[in-house]
């Protein structure tokens, strides 16, 4: 099972009009990239990210950040999502016994540039 392992980076901008008080996504910027091994890949629709990035709720996460006394921007978000394919063990037959099977993996997180 060696490179069953799949990457997901998604970041969302917000446009340089936006204000203090109001953010505006800049959809021209936003970005879903996917990377998975060559050997046995993980598929690109079973490594989504657990957050939609255009969410109300998402998108309040991002800081204001003052680049001066009187300017300043919303922070990019981006969401990091790491997916490896469910390998025969006793944790995954056990998931299985009760119905629930982990055929893929995935922990996701938002995280916001310094």
């Amino acid at each position: 099972m060696k490179g069953s392992v799949g990457v997901r980076v998604q970041a969302i901008y917000f446009s340089d009009a936006s204000s203090k008080t109001n953010k505006i996504v800049d959809s021209s910027k936003t970005v879903d990239i996917y990377v998975s091994g060559s050997l046995n890949p993980v598929d690109k629709d079973k490594c989504s990210g657990h957050y939609n990035m255009t969410s109300t709720n998402v998108i309040n996460m991002s800081p204001w950040m003052k680049t001066s006394d009187s300017e300043g921007k919303w922070a990019p978000l981006y969401q990091l999502t790491l997916c490896t394919k469910g390998r025969d063990s006793l944790f995954k037959n056990a998931l299985a016994g009760v119905g629930v099977i982990a055929e893929t993996l995935s922990t996701s997180n938002i995280v916001i540039p310094r």
